[in-house]
């Protein structure tokens, strides 16, 4: 194929509505069907590399190309079931491979013109309750509480994960490797703490890569088919690369833990008058009743722990949700019930009504970290 007929394919696709607010999903198919042309082996550090530059850190980065790789395919397949399914050119990115294809539009069989099909009186009435039902099911957009706004607003969404930030060093057993300390949350804690504490420099600096925990993989899975089912898609940012302009221009939904001090958790205070996060604790003022309660937040988190979800407006009209635990069994909990269309209506015609703007604490049990049970203990 000439180098002029996919570059019209891939303009025609870019210029859909499916892909016009994509802006990252648009820039990694357009990398990729470049390094297609060129025949540059495509592997995720070249995509990690090109796209992100210099916040690039590794292996931390390679699922969030992942991830990013199966949106683009899930935007790619809606795209040609809705707007191009008449394109007689299809891209495609064959599962375990980074390389496009294009494919061309096998031609159907057409019935010739004057043919008369006849069914019974009984079979049309069915196919015609068959066609509105479809017809129904396709134009019709059922409403998702809390999570309307990041579907029909025209700003993309980011997913932040929380990372962890370690620092490498000597480990509890003695050996050299990765630690964690909650002291240390970012390269300003760390300089600081080498600065008041010279003895250390030498024996610790600063690691390359961060973790997360199980909770960013349940995060990605519900919150991608959430997405995916209202059309809808997302691009996935590890916490530590946030940046404030991302949040002045998108949506923003994060997921992960309180107490690595995340900025997240300064547009929590920000935006709720009644409450105020602060050193693991959620003080709560009820204007009302003139009444403030202080929330302990730490706990195991073996067998349950509190968490928060808060639904927020941000700058110019996008939205902004947040999930916060002291460990992952709390954001799994939440999200997994935020995510169930079941769980959803409940919460949402119990204490919303006709608003999408809250702030819950809930305790999550589970035995073995699973199996989730949902206390709610405080909403407004």
């Amino acid at each position: 194929m000439k180098e002029k007929d996919i570059k019209n394919i891939l303009e025609e696709v870019l210029m859909s509505q499916t892909f016009k607010k994509a802006q990252t999903t648009s820039n990694l198919l357009k990398f990729l069907v470049q390094a297609t042309m060129d025949n540059v082996d495509v592997k995720e550090a070249t995509i990690g590399i090109e796209l992100l530059g210099k916040n690039y850190a590794g292996k931390n980065n390679d699922a969030r190309i992942r991830v990013n790789i199966y949106n683009l395919r899930q935007k790619l397949e809606k795209y040609y079931t809705t707007e191009g399914k008449d394109n007689e050119w299809r891209i495609v990115i064959p599962k375990g491979r980074y390389q496009v294809e294009f494919e061309k539009k096998k031609t159907e069989y057409k019935i010739k013109e004057g043919t008369i099909l006849k069914f019974s009186t009984g079979l049309n009435v069915i196919l015609l309750f068959a066609v509105i039902i479809f017809t129904v099911q396709f134009f019709y957009k059922s409403t998702v509480p809390i999570w309307n706004s990041f579907f029909k607003n025209d700003k993309e969404t980011i997913l932040y994960l929380g990372d962890v930030y370690g620092v490498l060093g000597k480990t509890a057993t003695g050996n050299y490797g990765w630690n964690r300390d909650y002291v240390i949350n970012n390269k300003y804690d760390f300089y600081s703490l080498l600065n008041k504490n010279p003895e250390l420099k030498g024996k610790i600096k600063e690691s390359s890569y961060t973790y997360l925990t199980g909770m960013a993989a349940v995060s990605v899975k519900n919150i991608g088919e959430l997405f995916y089912n209202n059309e809808s898609d997302y691009a996935v940012q590890l916490a530590s690369s946030y940046r404030v302009e991302d949040i002045k221009k998108k949506n923003a939904i994060y997921v992960g833990l309180m107490k690595n001090n995340n900025p997240f958790i300064r547009l929590f205070n920000q935006q709720n008058n009644n409450f105020r996060l602060h050193k693991s604790k959620l003080y709560y003022s009820n204007k009302k009743t003139n009444k403030d309660t202080i929330f302990n937040l730490p706990d195991s988190g073996m067998e349950n722990e509190l968490a928060i979800v808060s639904k927020i407006n941000g700058p110019d009209g996008s939205s902004q949700l947040l999930f916060f635990s002291d460990h992952d069994m709390g954001v799994k909990g939440t999200i997994e019930y935020f995510t169930n269309k079941d769980s959803l209506a409940k919460f949402s015609n119990t204490y919303l009504k006709r608003k999408e703007n809250f702030t819950a604490l809930y305790r999550v049990i589970g035995q073995e970290r699973t199996n989730f049970q949902m206390e709610l203990v405080l909403v407004d």
